[in-house]
């Protein structure tokens, strides 16, 4: 539908139209961001109020024209027109514009997840550059006293690296216990004798009075666990020989409960025997086999060597 206006006098029509012109110079330099800056919100809103000022100019302007009472401007109402026609497309360019610019939540989650993610995985680096690392190898040989020798194991717990034990000090490795798994050579290497290790810091386990060692099953029964620091080491005595005796036997807490510490059960003949000894602390396990050497009845030749760190813990 086209609409006729009244003609303007000369003056006034060029001065609303300078209005309009300058109306629309405006929204389009002054309003709208610049190619190089970021559209932000507060930007938005002052384009959509200068709209709507022009959208109210632009009707002022209609119905001061129809107030004149001239009966042909179609130069006018064509420019009136396109006016109106710019404006709209500018507010629907502005509506996409917004929505475009509209904050996204995807980012925050994203970068949640990846933030989590990291710390997830920092937490379980840092606790596995600090975790303790056993070592199971055959302990230094101990020279004969009282008639008898014993053979050791040291279980120990690899020192962190220098420049990490500030940052990340390795842990002690807590509540350690172990056994020691004996295939006696006599037996063929097919059966097995199985006890709980014995630590050699503990105290013998009993009162010594005037007949001697008075033992204590309290000491006796109760497993003993050791914790062994970082760059520390503790002894596990795994056999005993005395001297002149062709048998040596497996030692633990348990031999104090015969009189001469040597029960039957854990006589072990002359020869190469297999020695199996499982450390546990936790879930850290490990597990190394070794040879225990008895050639003859002199205790200096009783030995104890190897150390297979492959070795297997049979059900």
């Amino acid at each position: 539908m086209v609409t006729t206006y009244a003609r303007l006098k000369p003056r006034r029509a060029f001065l609303s139209f300078l209005v309009i012109l300058a109306a629309t110079s405006l929204v389009v330099s002054e309003g709208a961001p610049r190619p190089e800056q970021p559209v932000s919100r507060n930007d938005l809103k002052g384009i959509e109020s200068r709209i709507e000022t022009l959208q109210d100019r632009v009707i002022e302007l209609k119905t001061l024209i129809e107030k004149q009472g001239i009966d042909r401007l179609d130069r006018q109402e064509k420019k009136l027109q396109g006016i109106e026609d710019s404006t709209a497309q500018i507010r629907k360019a502005l509506a996409e514009l917004s929505i475009s610019a509209a904050p996204s939540v995807w980012p925050y989650v994203a970068g949640g997840l990846i933030g989590f993610a990291a710390s997830v995985l920092s937490i379980f680096g840092y606790e596995f550059l600090r975790r303790p690392i056993l070592g199971v190898a055959v302990g230094e040989p101990m020279p004969a006293a009282q008639g008898r020798r014993f053979v050791h194991v040291r279980v120990s717990n690899r020192s962190q690296i220098w420049f990490l034990q500030t940052l990340a000090p390795r842990l002690p490795a807590h509540m350690c216990r172990a056994w020691v798994r004996i295939y006696p050579v006599q037996l063929g290497g097919n059966a097995s004798i199985t006890f709980e290790g014995r630590w050699a810091n503990q105290r013998e386990p009993g009162q010594y009075v005037a007949a001697g060692l008075l033992p204590d099953p309290g000491l006796i029964l109760v497993p003993h666990r050791e914790d062994i620091l970082a760059g520390d080491s503790a002894m596990l005595v795994v056999a005993v020989k005395f001297n002149g005796e062709l048998e040596c036997f497996g030692f633990n807490n348990e031999n104090y409960l015969v009189p001469n510490q040597r029960p039957p059960d854990r006589q072990v003949g002359q020869g190469v025997s297999r020695i199996v000894v499982r450390v546990a602390a936790g879930d850290l396990v490990r597990i190394a086999e070794f040879e225990l050497q008895n050639p003859g009845p002199m205790v200096n030749d009783f030995a104890l060597i190897g150390g297979t760190r492959e070795a297997v813990w049979e059900p």
